[in-house]
């Protein structure tokens, strides 16, 4: 037990310790119930974390199979073509035998599918924007880039996500090909979390190296300037911080607990770096969502959709954007569930990449 479950262990003996003796004996049993469950759960956690590490090992080479595809280094498919026809035969003989209600067959109408072009790919080896339809296609992923941001992301060639327990952290690196925003070859950044395994601590990112007034992280503004003696005005041009996807990259520390536990009374400065590091960290979650699980049906936009997306998220319809005092919320996903509750996947480590240096 960590030292804020022990002191929860105190504070419930002395409250059972203070009632009448006729009823604590009950509430005794109860606390040692209670006990067992959590040990129960806690051997639940471990041995679900050395599942996952054992389910990583088998899928870390399909991964890699899939990332040499992509890169164009394999081009002979005769290996998987025989299985994949066997499948589609299977597929259609159970769909031939569902029987749809007619308003399913209306639902499938209005859901009508857009196929993602891949006639560029005729003539090229691999599918070089694979990654990048994928990200434009996720619509929790598309939410942190800007408009400004969207080309840039048009030169994502790779992406690598993973999540440890020890010391428990996300990590994303993004490649890149030659372009005309930044010389970095690759971006990546790290996302530690505090011992509860559900807030981000830090983020150890990395510095771009941007080309001359192409950085996205920038804004440029006029303003009008009066002279105190002469009264003549002038404008004059300021860089100001802006919003952009390519802020994840930037290292942050969050503030220590004692300074934020007013929360209703935090300094702007602190609350945007906290919001800033929730960010990052949901972030993490999507891509590592994204490299494990949904890369292929995103780029193929068979990936959730927004509404899909937040009526899972309100567990039903998802609410009328035109509704008066609504706003959609963005649902969190990944964070260590508390006691007792599920762990976040592993993976295997890897070292950060070293072109991409840390601040």
């Amino acid at each position: 037990m960590d030292a804020e479950e022990i002191e929860l262990e105190m504070k419930m003996i002395k409250v059972i310790s203070k009632m009448p003796e006729k009823i604590q004996a009950r509430f005794k049993v109860l606390h040692m119930l209670s006990d067992e469950r959590s040990r129960i759960n806690d051997n639940f956690e471990k041995e679900l974390k050395a599942l996952e590490a054992k389910m990583e090992l088998r899928r870390a080479p399909i991964l890699e199979q899939r990332a040499k595809i992509i890169a164009g280094e394999v081009e002979n498919f005769d290996e998987y073509l025989a299985p994949f026809d066997a499948q589609v035969k299977e597929v259609e003989t159970i769909v031939a035998g569902i029987i749809k209600a007619p308003e399913d067959d209306k639902k499938d109408e209005e859901e009508k599918h857009t196929p993602t072009d891949v006639s560029h790919l005729k003539d090229v080896k691999g599918v070089p924007d694979f990654w990048s339809v994928a990200v434009q296609n996720n619509m929790l992923l598309q939410q942190v880039v800007r408009k400004n941001d969207k080309e840039a992301i048009t030169f994502l060639s790779n992406v690598f996500a993973k999540k440890t327990e020890d010391p428990q952290a996300a990590y994303v690196e993004l490649t890149f090909r030659e372009n005309p925003y930044f010389s970095n070859t690759k971006l990546s950044y790290t996302v530690r979390l505090k011992e509860d395994g559900e807030e981000p601590e830090a983020v150890e990112g990395c510095v771009i190296d941007w080309k001359e007034n192409k950085n996205l992280t920038v804004k440029k503004i006029k303003k009008k300037q009066k002279h105190k003696k002469t009264n003549e005005t002038r404008t004059i041009v300021k860089t100001v911080p802006t919003e952009s996807f390519f802020n994840i990259f930037e290292t942050r520390q969050a503030p220590a607990d004692e300074d934020i536990k007013d929360k209703e009374e935090l300094d702007s400065d602190v609350e945007k770096n906290l919001m800033a590091l929730e960010e990052a960290y949901d972030v993490a979650n999507d891509f590592f969502d994204l490299y494990t699980s949904d890369a292929l049906e995103y780029y193929l936009n068979f990936g959730q959709q927004y509404g899909d997306l937040m009526a899972g998220a309100y567990g039903q319809e998802a609410p009328d954007e035109d509704e008066e005092g609504e706003e959609d919320e963005k649902p969190k996903k990944g964070g260590k569930g508390g006691k007792g509750g599920a762990p976040p996947a592993g993976a295997p480590g890897e070292q950060p990449n070293p072109e991409c240096k840390q601040q």
